[in-house]
């Protein structure tokens, strides 16, 4: 069954733009590897960081790691069935082994050949792709194009998504395979919106230690945030990371555990653990900026106030509330930038917005977090894991 795709951009993005340590640690176990010491794929740096579509395809059949843009964020792609590729995305991210990677593919037809699809996984998939959701499904183990068992982090489940991006549609036909892409950034820090961010992670050197990542250019994503994630694998369909796809939106399609997968100060569920995550996205600390990062809630505003007066230092402001900020608090702040009041748009923005801050040599961030809504539910649990709690 082939996918209609001419319904890009038409839920996720009212309009398309025009064509660009955060001090915490993560809790994540000791006795899991990692895959950045690997000599074995050592991946030699490229002359040139911009590939057209066919360059891209046939990087990726060699099994070169390639970032290709999506609606939702910029992902480091590689042939999810060839273990040497999806263990140099690892390598290149520095990421830990037990957190899974999203296989990306381009119709219903191959998501039923890598993951067992019921009723309820292809309505939802007839509803929502192509676009910003993933399923989490039982994996085809014996398929002759089975994702590798690196790829799925040895679990016997696999996340899928069809991408709402006619160049990553046009790559996935063309490649006619499944593709890993988990963002395209190092392991917790911001993810890219634009491929400059690409760029900015992973082409500032061409060192031996730092090989340079080819990028196919498809400008700035119009969504901005990572996909929704539903586990359709357990009594309840829950979703394990929110996205442009709102509980609301799913409520028609499936029953749902109305747990939230997130919360102010504990963003996983308290039954899922997160040294065994069953997709991205679930660990506590994700999405950093290497400025270290303090949020705040709108009824919090007398500490961040107090902050800035007893201890003045260089610090930037992200006004996430529609509640405009008063001007004798941002008169403490050497760099100030404020979402929109939509969320979409703010979702949008969230990235650059912290990339921009990020970069200007400040000594702390404070962020003033949105209101606690569905619509605004990702944008919180991105923030949450981008920061911590002010004192």
């Amino acid at each position: 069954m082939k996918m209609q795709t001419d319904r890009r951009y038409d839920r996720f993005a009212p309009d398309r733009p025009a064509h660009r340590d955060s001090g915490r640690t993560s809790a994540i176990p000791a006795r899991h590897a990692t895959l950045t010491n690997r000599s074995d794929i050592f991946l030699p740096p490229m002359p040139c960081p911009r590939v057209d579509l066919e360059q891209a395809c046939r990087l990726l059949r060699l099994g070169r790691p390639v970032a290709i843009p999506t609606e939702t964020v910029y992902g480091l792609a590689a042939d999810a069935r060839l273990d040497r590729a999806v263990a140099s995305v690892y390598q290149l991210k520095g990421r830990p082994a037990f957190n899974p990677l999203i296989s990306h593919v381009h119709s219903i037809d191959w998501a039923s050949r890598i993951a067992h699809l019921d009723p309820r996984a292809t309505r939802l998939l007839e509803t929502f792709s192509p676009g910003p959701l993933t399923l989490v499904l039982p994996a085809r183990l014996d398929s002759p194009h089975k994702v590798c068992d690196l790829a799925r982090a040895n679990l016997n489940t696999i996340a899928i998504r069809i991408p709402n991006h006619p160049i990553a549609l046009s790559l996935l036909e063309r490649f006619d395979g499944p593709l890993a892409a988990p963002s395209a950034n190092r392991s917790n820090r911001i993810s890219p919106t634009r491929p400059e961010h690409v760029d900015d992670e992973f082409n500032q050197s061409t060192t031996e230690a730092e090989a340079r990542v080819p990028v196919l250019d498809g400008g700035p994503c119009t969504v901005g945030l990572e996909s929704t994630v539903l586990d359709l694998t357990l009594p309840l369909a829950r979703v394990l990371r929110p996205g442009a796809i709102t509980h609301a939106m799913l409520r028609p399609f499936v029953d749902l555990d109305d747990r939230a997968p997130c919360a102010t100060d504990s963003p996983n569920p308290p039954d899922i653990a997160i040294e065994h995550p069953r997709s991205p996205g679930q660990l506590p600390v994700h999405y950093a900026p290497q400025t270290p990062a303090i949020r705040f809630e709108i009824d919090q505003l007398p500490r961040a106030i107090a902050r800035c007066k007893t201890n003045p230092i260089r610090r930037g402001l992200l006004w996430c509330h529609t509640s405009p900020a008063d001007a004798a608090f941002t008169s403490s702040f050497q760099s100030i930038l404020q979402l929109s009041s939509d969320p979409a748009h703010a979702s949008r923005e969230l990235y650059q917005s912290l990339r921009a801050l990020d970069s200007r040599g400040l000594d702390e961030l404070l962020v003033c977090m949105p209101a606690s809504s569905d619509a605004t539910l990702a944008l919180r649990d991105r923030l949450i894991r981008a920061t911590r709690p002010i004192d």
